[in-house]
């Protein structure tokens, strides 16, 4: 099931609990939302945002770490509110919360596998003022089990056959998603559109005919495209494309209608 982002930053709000100012750990940081998305080379990508804590002030926080299948895999400032995972390799810096002492670490990031699904979790790093007023370090919890996210290759288009009153879609389905969208437009930006879809396919490949849009005529160059997605995601991808819905989709391919 989806939750909205809107819904999902309530859910975070009221999980939110006690202990800003004082020695008890406040709860575990909820992610917000983790969206799977395309770089611009068009190479996978997952958006992951989250909310402030209610119940830690700002001038308390230290960084925030990601942590993507119980590993972590990145940090930033205490100003930070999201991080993008990527197929890209490398190290990273961070904190590490140890009584009255901060330690710089080095974490490494290991390379996002698009295809399946993960999961994320967001941990905070903040000053803790005691009872007796002395000042120490302490991290959250994480959240459990963390917000399930499919990483996605963008989708491709296999065959497009035009008939009288449609079009014939051919398309491989794509490793990690189940869900398909097809759309004809006349103008490359889809800014006008028929749609078929959501169509499930589970193996091979889909097969969807769609009739041709309102606005195209014969003889006309008509655009085509295939969206896609994974059901198990707990909030849609992060379209890249104009116009487009809550799918990742393929690189537009032109037929004569």
């Amino acid at each position: 099931m989806r939750v909205p982002l809107f819904l999902a930053l309530a859910l975070f709000i009221a999980g939110c609990g006690g202990g800003g100012g004082g020695s008890s750990d406040p709860g575990a940081s909820s992610v917000v939302a983790a969206r799977a998305t395309l770089a611009s080379d068009s190479a996978s990508e997952v958006l992951i945002q989250w909310a402030a804590p209610l119940d830690i002030s700002a001038q308390r926080i230290v960084e925030y770490q990601v942590f993507r299948g119980g590993d972590r895999i990145g940090a930033t400032s205490k100003d930070g509110r999201s991080f993008r995972d990527t197929t890209s390799e490398g190290t990273f810096a961070y904190q590490e919360a140890s009584g009255t002492t901060l330690t710089p670490r080095t974490g490494n990031h290991t390379a996002l596998r698009p295809g399946g699904t993960t999961r994320y979790q967001v941990r905070v790093v903040f000053q803790r003022i005691e009872p007796s007023g002395a000042t120490s370090y302490a991290e959250t919890s994480l959240n459990s089990p963390g917000v399930a996210t499919t990483p996605l290759v963008r989708p491709s288009i296999a065959s497009v056959t035009p008939q009288a009153t449609e079009a014939l879609v051919r398309f491989p389905k794509l490793d990690g998603a189940d869900q398909y969208q097809v759309e004809l437009s006349a103008f490359s930006d889809f800014r006008s559109k028929s749609i078929r879809g959501p169509v499930v396919v589970t193996s091979g490949e889909g097969l969807i005919t769609i009739p041709w849009p309102a606005d195209s005529t014969s003889g006309g160059t008509v655009y085509v495209r295939v969206g896609a997605r994974s059901t198990a995601d707990a909030t849609p991808p992060l379209t890249t494309d104009p116009n487009g819905d809550d799918y990742l989709y393929s690189n537009a391919q032109t037929i004569v209608r």
